[in-house]
C-alpha cells in the first residue's frame, strides 16, 4: 500500500528534490519515531504492543457489549439505590401506618358509641319508663312523698 503524500500531486517529471531543511526535518521525525518505539517496547506489554486491524464489525461488536455492560451496571447501581432508599424510609411509613390503624380504631370506636347513644336517646323520646329511670338516675330525681335510701 502507497504512503499518501501532504503534498499535492505533481507529476513526476515537474517534481523538485528537497531542499537541505526538509531533509533535515525528515531525519528528525525518523529519528523521533525510533525513539518513540523504542520507548514503547521497553514500558508496554508485549501483548499491548501488538495492534490488529480491526473492523467496523468488530468495532461494533465491542461498542455493543460495553454498552450492554455498562447497561447492567447502571441498572444494578439503581436497583440497590433503590432499595436502600425504601430501607432508610420504612421507619417513616411503619410509623405513619401505625398512626393510622390507630385513628381507624378510634374511628370505628366512637361510631360504635354514637350508634349506642342515638339508640338510647331514641328509647328516652319513644319509651315513658326509660325517661324516668334515666331522670332519677342522672339527675337524681324523685318524686313527692318518696324516700331515698342511700347505701354506702
Amino acid at each position: 500500500m502507497r504512503r499518501a503524500s501532504r503534498q499535492a500531486h505533481v507529476p513526476r517529471n515537474r517534481r523538485r528534490e528537497p531542499d537541505a531543511m526538509e531533509r533535515a526535518k525528515g531525519r528528525v521525525r525518523a529519528q523521533l519515531r525510533r525513539i518513540l518505539r523504542a520507548a514503547a517496547d521497553a514500558l508496554l506489554p508485549q501483548r499491548l504492543r501488538t495492534a490488529r486491524a480491526v473492523s467496523w464489525g468488530m468495532n461494533l461488536r465491542l461498542a455493543g457489549r460495553s454498552l450492554g455492560a455498562m447497561i447492567v451496571v447502571v441498572w444494578g447501581v439503581l436497583t440497590v439505590v433503590g432499595f436502600v432508599r425504601a430501607w432508610s424510609l420504612e421507619g417513616p411509613y411503619r410509623d405513619r401506618a401505625r398512626e393510622l390503624h390507630q385513628v381507624e380504631q378510634q374511628l370505628t370506636e366512637s361510631r360504635a358509641k354514637t350508634v349506642l347513644l342515638e339508640s338510647q336517646l331514641s328509647a328516652i323520646d319513644t319509651q315513658p319508663e326509660v325517661r324516668m329511670a334515666v331522670i332519677r338516675k342522672e339527675l337524681s330525681m324523685v318524686r313527692p312523698n318518696e324516700r331515698v335510701v342511700r347505701f354506702r
